[in-house]
């Protein structure tokens, strides 16, 4: 979506990629993404934090139900994984000024990283949390050179790993409440530099989102947050602080549509409750026909 407004600092010229139309009928949503539950093999259902590397063709799982053990399965085999909350429920509320990455193993959460040649999609009923890079083969220019796609649907949040070092305060631009040093809060280890995401994201009822955008921005500079896919969220997730010279704090954003997805989609991604399109025509024919 654009909205065409502008803070201090910037201007109204953003680069439109097709024809833009101020009336487009809006593309709701649905619900949850509990749905995809129903498609989910046994062995690709996982409960309470889960940790999903990527490595190609193999994910290497680690959940914290099973007592944080690390185990490598094959590639789903109709390339979807759900994780959901523990029926005693996730007792965790996400804050983005302050996310705490430990005490959440009741809760529905995916850690996920790593790069993929297979198509995919991630489903959690809480939030999906980005660690590493996400990503596929690409060409020199960066256009991915393989027909895999990966989904990340979130019931809430699809979150960038951002941890802090010392404490800070639970309001916006607050980096130094409690203090690291008498200093304001400093980015820690595992913050992601210029991170690389190939994905279609969908933060079904809340943001895609950087945790504790607001802080860190000391030098070395985060750099930019670059995604090649797609973004859908029910709120504008914020993703740094600045002005026209760029991010204090936070990312840059560099954001770049990938063209397949007018065309395919990850497995089973969830349809909108309403859209722009529509089935025109069925045809049924033998494989072996000219036609097909």
């Amino acid at each position: 979506a654009y909205t065409n407004e502008s803070g201090s600092g910037c201007t109204n010229t953003p680069d439109i990629k097709g024809t833009y139309n101020a009336n487009a009928t809006l593309i709701q949503p649905p619900s949850s993404n509990l749905a995809l539950l129903s498609v989910t093999n046994s062995a690709d259902h996982f409960t309470g934090a889960t940790t999903l590397t990527l490595n190609g063709s193999t994910i290497s799982v680690t959940n914290t139900a099973a007592g944080d053990s690390n185990t490598t399965i094959p590639w789903p085999s109709n390339g979807v994984i759900y994780v959901s909350t523990a029926s005693s429920g996730c007792g965790i509320t996400y804050k983005p000024f302050n996310p705490t990455y430990s005490g959440d193993g009741n809760c529905g959460n995916v850690y996920i990283s790593g790069n993929y040649t297979q198509s995919l999609t991630v489903a959690s009923d809480n939030d999906i949390i980005i660690t590493g890079n996400l990503t596929t083969p690409v060409d020199s220019s960066g256009v991915p050179t393989t027909n895999a796609l990966l989904g990340l649907i979130a019931n809430y949040f699809v979150r960038v790993y951002h941890p802090m070092n010392g404490a800070r305060g639970n309001s916006n631009g607050d980096c130094s409440a409690g203090g690291f040093g008498g200093t304001n809060a400093t980015n820690a280890t595992g913050s992601l530099y210029n991170p690389t995401i190939y994905a279609a994201i969908l933060a079904i009822s809340h943001s895609f989102i950087v945790d504790n955008y607001d802080c860190g921005g000391e030098s070395p500079s985060l750099g930019t947050l670059f995604v090649y896919g797609a973004i859908a969220q029910k709120f504008r997730g914020p993703v740094g602080t600045g002005g026209s010279g760029g991010a204090s704090n936070g990312y840059v954003k560099s954001y770049n549509y990938d063209d397949r997805l007018a065309n395919e989609e990850p497995p089973y991604f969830l349809n909108p409750v309403s859209a722009q399109w529509f089935v025109s025509r069925e045809t049924e024919c033998a494989a072996t026909s000219a036609s097909c």
